[in-house]
């Protein structure tokens, strides 16, 4: 599916402010990015990612390798790696895969906050569109919701894994941007 590109887990337009502006604008109501997070997240946790992407922005731990047709479907929020467990000696990274559930939800639809979103278990594609898994040794060649993948190193210090943090706060985030975007969507009638 061609050759892999890296995405940063952690993208870099969320680091870029908009400059103040002399007039007032509708988005000076929206606090920054790291103040939203606050809202949502226990300052520690906050705390946390934000002092692992201050180390360094293009660095190994924010990078991920990726085939051109994932890296899209990454950035657009279609599926998201749930990061699982980090080995003792930082050799393994276990992740878990899933597609993004479209909800049938209107933009103006009242639900209940302690309705369970749908599951994607098992989901073989994300908005019609489907990825494979090359050395899968299996029948079915397709990624499916649910799916375990382990990333290994030889050599955790010089070439190290994913950030099991930044890991963490994308796997919260593309799923909150997939819903957004699916909003746009409907809003638009796209």
């Amino acid at each position: 599916m061609g050759d892999p590109e890296v995405a940063h887990i952690f993208p870099y337009s969320i680091l870029n402010t908009p400059p103040p502006s002399e007039e007032w604008r509708v988005s000076d109501l929206i606090p920054d990015f790291w103040t939203l997070l606050y809202v949502f997240w226990d300052r520690d946790r906050v705390d946390t990612w934000r002092r692992k992407i201050n180390t360094g922005f293009d660095e190994p731990f924010n990078l991920i390798c990726l085939t051109p047709d994932a890296h899209d479907m990454w950035n657009m929020g279609q599926f998201a790696l749930k990061p699982l467990e980090l080995s003792s000696d930082n050799t393994e990274l276990t992740v878990k895969f899933f597609w993004q559930v479209p909800n049938k939800y209107q933009p103006a639809s009242r639900i209940d906050l302690l309705t369970e979103p749908a599951s994607s278990e098992g989901l073989g594609e994300g908005a019609g569109r489907w990825l494979a898994h090359k050395d899968s040794g299996s029948s079915e060649p397709y990624i499916h919701s649910g799916q375990v993948f382990t990333f290994k190193t030889t050599g955790p210090k010089n070439l190290p894994l994913p950030s099991m943090e930044l890991l963490e706060m994308q796997w919260y985030l593309q799923r909150s941007f997939a819903w957004c975007c699916w909003m746009a969507k409907h809003r638009l009638g796209r």
